[in-house]
This record gives C-alpha cells, structure tokens and sequence, in this order.
C-alpha cells in the first residue's frame, strides 16, 4: 500500500493505510469463534467502506458495525469509485492469496510468546557461537526456565497505582508513537533452585556421576573412512578418465 501511494495519482491511498491495517486485526479479534468466512467478508467490507459505502458488503457482513457518521467523520478523503487509487488499492486487498490467509488468522492468539522464547534461548545460546551437544542443551534448559519465570510478568504499577507505560518513536512506524506496557522487574529464583539442587546431588556423592551416555556420538562417525590408499587411488583415477 506504501508503494501505492507513491504512484501518481494514487497519494490518498497513504491516508488509509493505517486504517486498513487496524482494520485486518479488527476483523480477526471481533470474531471470536474464529469463523473464516466471517473474517473474510469484514476484511473485504473496507473495499466499500473506503469509499463511503456502508451498506451491502458480504453474505456473512452485510453491514458496518459503526453508527451513521458525523458531519466530521464525512469530510474524509474517500476513494471516488472507478478512479485509478481505488481500483489499484481494490486489486490488493482482494487478491485471492491474500483472503486465503485472512481467513485463517487467529482471534485471539499471536505469535509474540513464542518471539519472545526464541529471542531468550539466543541470549543463552548465541548462533555465532559453536556449543557442544550437552552445552546446547545446558544453555536451552537454562533458556527455558528463565522464560517460564519471567515470560507472563504483570504490568508494573506506580506509587500512585497508576498502570506504568512507556512510549517510543519507531523508525518502521514513520515515527508514530508506540505503547509498550512497563512490565514488574525481572526475578531469578530458578538459579537459587540450581544451586540447592547441584549441592545435593554433591552430597549425595553423585558428582561423578556418568554423562557421556547423554552425549550423542559425532556425526563425523557414522561415515564410511577410506584408507589412505583408497582414497589416492580413488583420486588418481578421477583425473585418468
């Protein structure tokens, strides 16, 4: 739509982007039980909302959910019908790919929990690092348990038991502000239950206790080695074809 809106002719198109984005989570978090169809036809209803039509959109959402507008609300930039703007902008949100994918959307779910996992388990276990088979696995688990202790912290509250927010400026948003929730501080008990737990199985005279069998062998071992002089007959033979 950004690309839109720098053709000629079609710069109004940039007026609506925002309010169609907000329109495609719309669709998907007003209807709960998650019925694709539904979530297609209120997708498809900005087609004619776009261009002041409220009335008359899909089998499923035939009508707007919002009430009649103001004199305010009238005086937007709508889309004048059949004009070079709103045809583009009409081939781009009904393409058939895309409607495909919006009736799959989730009303309720996103995918910000398992971002967030990700991006902890690349704290402890960096890619640019090589890591041992048990190293990995070492620095996974600890991955983990800091997630499961700190992944669903509460908003934070003032003194004054107001909700604690914070806004930025992104770069990506055109420099639009953003809320982002301050959330309680960060705790670290599962390290504390390490501790208690290394220093009893130490007591228990199990500090020597076996882990190679915990450790995969190489990959490098499953291949069939050639001799030495295999292989230099192999390559002579290579180049006497």
């Amino acid at each position: 739509m950004e690309a839109l809106a720098k053709e000629k002719d079609c710069s109004i198109v940039g007026r609506w982007v925002r309010s169609i984005c907000n329109h495609l989570y719309g669709a998907a978090a007003s209807t709960p039980d998650g019925n694709g169809d539904v979530i297609r036809d209120k997708w498809l209803s900005v087609v004619n909302h776009m261009q002041n039509i409220h009335h008359g959109h899909g089998k499923h959402f035939p009508n707007c959910l919002h009430p009649d507008l103001g004199q305010d609300d009238q005086k937007r930039k709508w889309l004048k019908s059949g004009s070079k703007a709103c045809e583009k902008l009409s081939q781009l949100l009904e393409q058939p790919r895309l409607l495909r994918d919006v009736q799959k959307l989730s009303p309720g779910y996103q995918t910000s929990k398992i971002e967030a996992y990700h991006s902890m388990a690349n704290h402890f276990a960096p890619k640019m690092i090589g890591f041992s088979n048990l190293g990995m696995q070492s620095r996974l688990y600890l991955g983990s348990m800091d997630f499961n202790e700190n992944g669903s912290r509460q908003q934070a509250f003032s003194k004054a038991g107001k909700p604690q927010v914070s806004v930025s400026y992104s770069k990506y948003k055109k420099r639009q502000s953003v809320i982002h929730l301050v959330k309680t501080a960060r705790t670290y008990d599962y390290v504390d239950r390490l501790l208690s737990r290394t220093c009893q199985e130490v007591g228990n005279d199990q500090k020597n206790c076996c882990t190679q069998n915990l450790i995969p062998a190489p990959l490098t071992h499953t291949f069939k080695r050639l001799t030495k002089e295999d292989a230099i007959a192999r390559h002579k033979t290579r180049f006497s074809r």
